[in-house]
């Protein structure tokens, strides 16, 4: 776990739509204070609606390529 939070380059919180900057501000606050990261530039906040969209899409082009390998393996 220690190696792992050493090589962490950001964060993202999710966060309910309506909630405001004051909740933005003492979660920031919070992973500064936990030493998750150095600097803030390094925190992103995502709207939870967004979070669980981009959550459907595959992670990245590798991905569909290994997906579209797996599946001529299963018809071929």
């Amino acid at each position: 776990l220690q190696g792992a939070l050493q090589q962490l380059e950001g964060v993202v919180l999710g966060y309910p739509a309506d909630w405001g900057d004051t909740y933005h501000f003492n979660l920031r606050e919070a992973v500064l204070e936990a030493k998750l990261v150095r600097h803030p530039e390094q925190i992103f906040f995502l709207e939870d609606a967004i979070a669980a969209i981009l959550a459907g899409l595959p992670r990245s082009n590798t991905d569909l390529l290994k997906e579209g390998r797996e599946g001529e393996r299963e018809r071929g």
